[in-house]
């Protein structure tokens, strides 16, 4: 009886074990504080937009934020940038963006949130298109490359549509891949044939720090330039397979959970035959 005490004793002790783990290793964590994780946006020429940060604090003690942008001076404004908020408390922090340069193309910038010693960074992407834009551009993911890390390659089929009645069947468009300080980290110029696709596939240097970067497809056609962007996460490369990385674990995992489950079930049915044989013995005397 001792030893059926100890083994139950010690399922039920590595199901907790494994539940508490599971719950630290899976279950997001909350930081001190929510935010997005990036923001894009999209408005013609001379046109103007208003988007919202929302921020709650889930510290246990009264924050101070202080919010600003870099890159995007003379383009966007913040209703606020300095409050404080209480435990729990939410704020939603309106932005406004306006054309101001007149000029299409792909303006990125980042917005800064500081509270206390800690700093976020988060990406903002800005487009600004002509309403008369010639060519319709489009991305489609290519699955084999979506997993992008420094060292990898990052992959993506463009399709180009005419949207002017343009004669000829090609047209020469450039690509490029930029960081948010604004710097041009790779680029290059494709003849693209309309209402058709092209494979465009990257080389990421081992030397690029993880994070987000934007690629970048422009065509200028008669002082029109149509544009297009897509951001991109550099990451940690993840292996390939079914049981790979976090999911081999997760399954070993689940597989000591279900023995452990099972030798519960083992257990509870003997008992239950063992009642049921005693309650017999009892009638016979």
């Amino acid at each position: 009886m001792k030893r059926k005490t100890i083994l139950i004793t010690g399922v039920i002790i590595l199901l907790l074990v494994v539940g508490t783990f599971l719950t630290i290793h899976y279950y997001p964590k909350n930081d001190s504080f929510s935010r997005i994780s990036f923001l894009k946006l999209n408005i013609p020429l001379g046109g103007e937009a208003i988007s919202n940060v929302k921020i709650t604090n889930y510290k246990e003690t009264e924050q101070v934020f202080a919010l600003s942008f870099s890159n995007l001076e003379g383009i966007v404004s913040l209703s606020e940038t300095e409050f404080a908020l209480e435990v729990g408390e939410k704020k939603e922090v309106e932005i406004y963006f306006k054309d101001t340069k007149n000029e299409a193309g792909i303006y990125l910038g980042q917005l800064i949130i500081e509270v206390g010693s800690v700093i976020e960074k988060i990406p903002v992407v800005l487009e600004i298109y002509d309403p008369n834009y010639a060519f319709a551009i489009i991305y489609n993911e290519i699955l084999k490359y979506d997993s992008v890390y420094p060292g990898g390659k990052w992959g993506t089929e463009i399709e180009v549509y005419d949207m002017g009645n343009i004669a000829s069947p090609t047209v020469t468009g450039t690509y490029y891949i930029t960081n948010f300080d604004n710097e041009v980290l790779f680029s290059d110029q494709e003849d693209f044939t309309l209402e058709g696709s092209k494979s465009i596939l990257v080389d990421i240097p081992k030397t690029w720090d993880k994070g987000y970067y934007v690629f970048v497809t422009e065509i200028d056609y008669k002082g029109t330039k149509s544009i297009a962007s897509s951001l991109l996460n550099v990451g940690k490369k993840t292996e390939s397979g079914l049981l790979s990385g976090d999911i081999k674990f997760l399954a070993v995992v689940l597989l000591v959970f279900v023995l452990g489950i099972l030798a519960l079930f083992i257990y509870f049915i003997n008992i239950l035959l063992l009642v049921v044989r005693y309650e017999k013995i009892a009638k016979t005397y």
